[in-house]
């Protein structure tokens, strides 16, 4: 059996939403129109849906409470 397909269906099976009936489309994780966490990521070490920001200077996603690593720089 093909390894990506078996990480697919294993993904499927623990990835979840608290708020919707969430579901795998061609591998993407998809929250249900009107979802509270459609815009939001799963945060593994808080387990929690958090809200992401694009940071104004590079553009990458920042998960909200954090400061994007191009700060550093400066």
């Amino acid at each position: 059996m093909n390894d990506n397909y078996t990480i697919m269906i294993d993904e499927e099976k623990t990835m979840k939403c608290n708020q919707c009936e969430a579901m795998m489309i061609n591998g993407v994780f998809c929250h249900e129109t009107g979802c509270p966490n459609t815009h939001k990521i799963w945060d593994a070490d808080s387990e929690t849906w958090t809200n992401v920001y694009q940071c104004d200077i590079c553009g990458y996603d920042v998960l909200e409470g954090e400061q994007c690593s191009c700060h550093d720089d400066e």
